[in-house]
């Protein structure tokens, strides 16, 4: 099977992979104005490889967007010498990854099959891979999911010596984290909106259960589990009793009970890319959510969306909806609504990512090594995984996990298109958008929740001392 290699991007028109598979839902594709973040003053941030112009057009948009080379700028300063994310690890569920020495025995490099070995942006010291089902992407067949979700985390600053473009460098949030995939079969959803119903989800349970356990346990029990997959349905058209009735083996391993509670791994959660997609008011798990045949998505999907109803998974858990390039929401992205106080939004539109699957100069050859652009809260979703790792580095020995999602949610940034609800005259704010008990006003936005990931705000000093 012959193999290409790309080290430019192709900056043409790319559709991106969803965030929830399973069950149906499809959702339109997103569109956006242009611009680009302003590029950082600071040396540290090597300002092109943040906003390298192609056409005028920002390619790597999304650090700059949460301002990731501010929190880098203090990493440099509090632990110098180290990498952002270094002595946090991230466990991803996914489609695999094309990790190097992997696939090898199934394709080995020779004069005929020039295989490269595995994608240069991830470092084999500290990415580690197990397949759970199905080949973990080894034919490149197909679009490798996983490979693009896991490149937003922890792709190599100068990954291999291989870079994009001249004076360009693409790579992850937090590219010195340790990872551990494991790759799993996941659906491409598509088609009439169907949400799953408490029955299946029960179907499902055992094995859920039993990949949150196994995920739980690599890497001697990681710091973050990213999820960028999920059942359709919204989280408003469910109660709690269907959820503990169906999740009687999935609700104690996501709770974490025996892990204390400030270390518990926190599950970041794409809130699914179900918005404008075709349905039927008919479906009771739908009705008015249905407007003229596309879907209202004003909640997360069930799984992303479950800390609303099941308490117990509050403190470690977030959802995350899709920005464009202004911080406005993705035509595609489910919105925070209920699950407001436990949702962040981050970049998901038009993110240039790493590739591996079909391409080449026919466009649909197998093996194809390079980068490409995608949409979907499948991708907004490693953005504040990435965001949450350097926190943690830059924390280290001073807070907890939850602790750390926690000041992350507090200083979102709930400016312009994140700004909160206004509030009618007379009118009082919804209790879940409202968190300070005046409803006369909102603190949380229906959209994005939180607000936007904000790396420069989370990683400033809280204070001054005095005495």
């Amino acid at each position: 099977m012959k193999r290409f290699f790309a080290v430019v991007v192709v900056v043409g028109a790319l559709t991106g992979c969803g965030g929830g598979g399973g069950g149906g839902g499809g959702g339109s594709s997103g569109s956006e104005s242009g611009g680009s973040p302003p590029p950082s003053a600071l040396d540290f941030a090597r300002d092109p490889e943040f906003c390298a112009l192609s056409g005028g057009r920002c390619l790597n948009w999304a650090p700059g967007a949460v301002n990731a080379h501010d929190a880098y700028a203090r990493l440099a300063r509090r632990h110098p010498g180290e990498l952002p994310g270094q002595g946090v690890k991230v466990a991803v569920i996914d489609t695999g990854i094309y990790l190097p020495g992997r696939c090898n025995p199934m394709n080995p490099i020779s004069p005929t099959n020039p295989v490269y070995p595995g994608h240069w942006e991830f470092h084999t010291g500290r990415t580690t891979e197990e397949i759970v089902s199905g080949d973990g992407d080894c034919e490149g067949d197909s679009e490798s999911h996983g490979t693009m979700v896991a490149s937003l985390i922890s792709a190599q600053r100068d990954g291999g010596g291989v870079r994009v473009g001249a004076g360009f460098d693409f790579h992850g949030i937090a590219w010195g984290v340790r990872m551990h995939v494991l790759g799993i079969i996941l659906g491409t959803g598509g088609g009439m909106y169907t949400p799953i119903t408490p029955s299946q989800l029960g179907s499902s349970d055992t094995g859920r259960a039993n990949l949150l356990t196994r995920a739980l346990a690599s890497l001697g029990g990681p710091d973050v589990v990213n999820l960028s997959f999920g059942y359709s349905g919204l989280i408003e058209k469910y109660t709690e009793l269907e959820l503990r009735g169906a999740w009687t083996s999935t609700l104690p391993a996501a709770a974490q009970a025996s892990t204390p509670a400030r270390n518990r791994a926190l599950l970041v959660i794409a809130a699914g890319n179900a918005n404008g997609a075709s349905c039927s008011s008919t479906n009771p798990r739908v009705g008015s959510n249905c407007v003229g045949g596309q879907l209202d998505a004003s909640s997360p999907s069930v799984d992303a969306g479950a800390m609303v109803l099941l308490s117990e998974l509050q403190p470690h858990t977030v959802a995350v909806v899709s920005v464009g390039r202004q911080g406005q929401i993705s035509s595609f992205s489910n919105r925070c609504g209920i699950a407001a106080k436990w949702c962040l939004a981050a970049p998901g539109e038009d993110m240039l990512v790493a590739k591996w699957g079909q391409g080449g100069p026919t466009g649909n050859a197998p093996g194809y090594v390079g980068y490409r652009f995608a949409r979907g809260t499948s991708f907004a979703a490693p953005v504040v995984s990435g965001g949450l790792a350097v926190v943690m580095h830059y924390f280290r020995g001073q807070l907890g996990n939850t602790e750390v999602l926690s000041r992350v949610l507090a200083t979102a940034d709930r400016t312009g298109n994140a700004a909160p609800d206004p509030v009618a005259s007379g009118a009082q704010c919804p209790l879940h958008l409202d968190t300070d008990g005046d409803r006369t006003d909102c603190e949380l936005s229906s959209t994005h929740g939180r607000g936007i990931l904000n790396l420069d705000t989370a990683t400033r000093p809280v204070g001054t001392l005095s005495t």
